[in-house]
């Protein structure tokens, strides 16, 4: 039990820790032209690339483009990237080394990848109604209710669309149901 006049209990400044945290990571030498790089340890790269490999095989195994969302594609730097920040932390907090990228920095950085995707599909099921941005409403207005892909970039050069980005918007287009795609490279404006 705790109590406030027990007077073996310490005052912990929170504030003066992080402080300190912040401080040894601001501290770090920084060399833009012969940057220090950290390998991950043995066991911290057969986690990454057992996880990187299911993914590749999940999204192998998808046959509709469309099911493929962009953010997938990028989760290896992302994981990467957190693994190294939560690396540094630990670091910092002096937890750990700061030569290498060790275990439970990778799998913590699976868990916050795994937690953002999940925030992810919970905010976008429970988002109301779907709005468009003004070159995607543009783009849509300027097609007839049948069209295809190359009909679709051509309309979008004439208004500064990008190819890849008229190509992404039908992607996302036919995941929130605006668009339907009955085959490949050809969609359909759904009422």
């Amino acid at each position: 039990m705790w109590d406030k006049t027990d007077p073996i209990r310490e005052v912990v400044n929170t504030s003066a820790i992080w402080d300190g945290i912040v401080h040894n990571l601001f501290e770090l030498d920084y060399n833009a032209e012969s940057p220090t790089i950290l390998c991950m340890s043995s066991d911290a790269e057969d986690l990454f690339f057992k996880w990187h490999n299911d993914n590749a095989t999940h999204m192998n195994g998808i046959e509709d483009d469309s099911e493929i969302n962009t953010r997938m594609l990028k989760w290896d730097s992302i994981v990467a990237r957190l693994a190294l920040i939560l690396q540094l932390l630990h670091w910092s907090c002096g937890e750990s080394t700061n030569n290498k990228v060790e275990l439970k920095s990778v799998e913590g950085a699976i868990k916050l990848n795994e937690y953002y995707e999940d925030s992810y599909d919970r905010l976008k099921k429970n988002f109301g109604g779907v709005r468009l941005t003004p070159d995607r409403e543009n783009l849509l207005s300027r097609l007839g209710d049948k069209f295809t892909a190359r009909d679709a970039v051509d309309v979008g050069k004439s208004i500064n669309f990008s190819e890849s980005g008229v190509r992404h918007a039908l992607l996302d287009l036919v995941k929130i149901g605006i668009l339907t795609q009955p085959h490949r490279g050809e969609y359909v404006k759904n009422a």
